[in-house]
């Protein structure tokens, strides 16, 4: 079955399940206890990875929603079956693509930042290359390689939507997705 011209999030009719106020207050409630849950993993100093710094944590942030805007408008979630995508319970969908998404984050950020930009002379994006230099600390040495990344990020999330709609989908819009 080829592609059509409709996107999955276009095709897609939400309906509404409860009366009231009430899928307000419970998303409302649902979307604090994520961000408390997610806030003690990855941004505060006594968490998990404590990446509450100016930089690192809102780079890591950043591309993961440039990320999102790539999977979701960009290539239509593709290369996952558009059936799975309509039968898949929200749950499970949730947890895959959220972890393609992180994938792609650390390939990006490790892998071509890191790896290949840094590993050929920009040293701005290696931390241990940074702190080779004169009077640079480690945390700053982190800052400044998060902040190399986060002006590629700055330039893709204004890029990414203005290409989708100046090149209307193209080159990715007859991707097929069996």
């Amino acid at each position: 079955m080829e592609h059509s011209n409709t996107t999955y999030l276009e095709e897609r009719r939400l309906v509404k399940r409860w009366g009231g106020p009430t899928p307000a207050l419970v998303n409302l409630a649902l979307t604090l206890v994520i961000f408390a849950i997610t806030w003690w993993v990855f941004q505060d100093p006594r968490g998990i990875m404590r990446l509450y710094t100016p930089y690192v944590g809102y780079n890591y942030c950043r591309w993961l929603l440039i990320i999102l805007i790539w999977m979701a408008y960009i290539f239509d979630f593709w290369p996952f079956n558009r059936e799975w995508l309509r039968r898949t319970h929200p749950i499970i969908k949730g947890l895959v693509l959220s972890l393609v998404s992180i994938a792609v984050m650390l390939l990006l950020i490790k892998g071509f930042f890191e790896g290949i930009l840094g590993n050929y002379r920009l040293t701005y994006f290696i931390p241990t290359r940074l702190t080779t230099l004169p009077g640079i600390t480690t945390f700053f040495a982190e800052e400044y390689a998060a902040t190399a990344c986060l002006m590629y990020a700055i330039i893709e999330s204004w890029l990414s939507p203005a290409l989708l709609v100046a090149m209307e989908s193209e080159p990715w819009a007859k991707m097929q997705q069996k």
